[in-house]
């Protein structure tokens, strides 16, 4: 088959891509790439790929506000020659690993220039716009990914399950060049690769606090004749060259070298596959690390999900920061003592969590009792139940008997239409109330409200039938939830 793949996000989400591009290639499949040119350099060495398009956003914009250069009819004759050179590949597959408003215009694009020739997986529009969420697998990252969501699936399986492909380890495998790439250093390769910054302001640490954990690092190794290399972006290159002056004044500045600012992507990657590790926040450093096979101790924060987007290599560590670490001696003091105990390969470990692998099993994970209703929604098995929860169970189930009596009114054709649909308005209201009671209910009503978005356009009663359905299975959930030990006979609501 001949697929296209659509990732228009950054760098680090390029990288999760790549073992889905390589399983898919490994199953037989003729596989291309849609991704913006500025992240290309992300793809350089991924030699799964037969052809590349780029979507050139800033080329597609430029003469909407620049009238001097065409205004909108160039645009979109520049737009319009983005698609016809996608659909004269006569691709039979698009999937859409971007998750954006835009991505999904894209492929109903795509599949409307095709005449319905291209099957879509991922974000796409129904008919009359509306945000269309064909898979379950991409219904399930809409309902319950992100921050402060329960989801614990990384984001790089995620892909490959709405790709419909089985990741092997050897899906995360380094870039071709580096088997050709010998340059070195001025200095050696340093041991410990240390990434400075990150993608956002909001996950990344200050020159204090990085003077602040190194201090406490370079010493908790002063036996162990550790390099330390510091890595960054063009951007970040003076605050490099700050932290490393600052380490070099308290008597470090042999142990430390900033190359902030002064590698290209590809010299990045030969640091990293030679360093016996990765010291960083949540960056792109975190995904790089599973491909290079070297492990990371990722000072990770609240802000951010360390199971969907933290380091995948064997042994990685994950310390959750929270506060100024340049005013936390202790937190300095834990990570230094992970980061020696990682070189020294000592299995003790004080870290929040450790990494199995790339391949790490669900079963393995962290079972909290959200992420047990999670699991049962999604893939089946026992529901947890609470029973203090037992009154908003039951208000919920008398709400959905409301909806139920209400549409089978509405099919019958007894009720008037205006009063039946406010009255599931104020029940969908009442909902989100419930919803806000509790991080369980959080999880159902997130399920359900996805499950009714992507019901598509239809007659009153092809809509009203799918609603009835849906209702049916929140019934179902909410019996099991009342129930002690119970399980879904009928298996998860929706499968991954």
């Amino acid at each position: 088959m001949k697929i296209l793949v659509l990732q228009l996000a950054r760098l680090g989400d390029i990288l999760q891509t790549w073992p889905t591009v390589r399983a898919l290639t490994r199953d037989g499949h003729d596989v291309s790439l849609a991704v913006r040119p500025r992240f290309k350099a992300a793809i350089e060495g991924l030699d799964s790929v037969r052809n590349v398009h780029f979507f050139e956003t800033r080329q597609y914009l430029e003469p909407i506000f620049n009238l001097q250069m065409g205004g909108v009819p160039e645009a979109m004759r520049q737009l319009d020659r983005f698609f016809e050179s996608i659909v004269s590949e006569r691709y039979d597959m698009v999937i859409n690993l971007s998750f954006s408003s835009l991505s999904s215009w894209i492929c109903h694009e795509l599949e409307c220039r095709s005449g319905g020739q291209i099957l879509v997986k991922g974000y796409s529009r129904h008919s009359d716009g509306a945000l269309s969420i064909p898979d379950d697998t991409s219904a399930y990252f809409y309902a319950q990914v992100g921050i402060g969501r329960p989801n614990r699936i990384p984001i790089t399986h995620l892909f490959a399950s709405i790709a419909g492909v089985d990741l092997v380890e050897a899906d995360w495998a380094r870039p071709a060049f580096l088997k050709l790439e010998h340059r070195s250093p001025e200095n050696g390769y340093p041991n410990v690769l240390v990434h400075i910054g990150a993608s956002e302001g909001h996950k990344s640490f200050s020159s204090r606090d990085w003077v602040a954990v190194l201090n406490q690092a370079v010493q908790q190794t002063a036996h162990d004749s550790i390099q330390f290399g510091l890595v960054g972006s063009a951007e970040e290159a003076e605050r490099g060259e700050a932290i490393a002056t600052e380490l070099s004044e308290l008597g470090f500045g042999d142990r430390v070298t900033s190359y902030v600012g002064r590698t290209t992507f590809k010299e990045l990657w030969s640091l990293a596959s030679r360093a016996d590790l990765i010291l960083g926040g949540d960056s792109v450093m975190a995904q790089m690390a599973p491909l290079v096979g070297v492990p990371m101790l990722n000072m990770s924060t609240p802000t951010v999900s360390h199971w969907e987007t933290g380091p995948l290599s064997r042994g990685s560590r994950i310390v959750i920061v929270d506060g100024d670490l340049a005013t936390d001696p202790l937190m300095c003091d834990r990570i230094a003592r992970e980061l020696a105990a990682m070189i020294k390969h000592s299995e003790i470990s004080s870290a929040d969590r450790v990494v199995g692998g790339p391949i790490e099993a669900l079963s393995e994970i962290e079972q909290t009792e959200v992420w047990l209703l999670v699991k049962a929604i999604y893939m089946g098995g026992a529901w947890p139940v609470r029973p203090e929860l037992e009154p908003l169970w039951k208000a919920w189930s008398d709400l959905a008997d409301i909806e139920e009596e209400q549409t089978q009114v509405l099919l019958s054709g007894r009720g008037e239409r205006r009063a039946i649909a406010e009255l599931l308005n104020q029940i969908d209201g009442i909902t989100d109330g419930l919803a806000a009671e509790s991080q369980w209910a959080a999880v159902l009503a997130d399920w359900w409200k996805t499950e009714r978005l992507r019901v598509p356009p239809g007659t009153i009663e092809e809509t009203s039938h799918r609603f009835l359905e849906i209702n049916r299975q929140l019934k179902n959930a909410l019996q099991n939830l009342r129930l002690e030990h119970g399980v879904n006979d009928d298996g998860p609501l929706v499968e991954l």
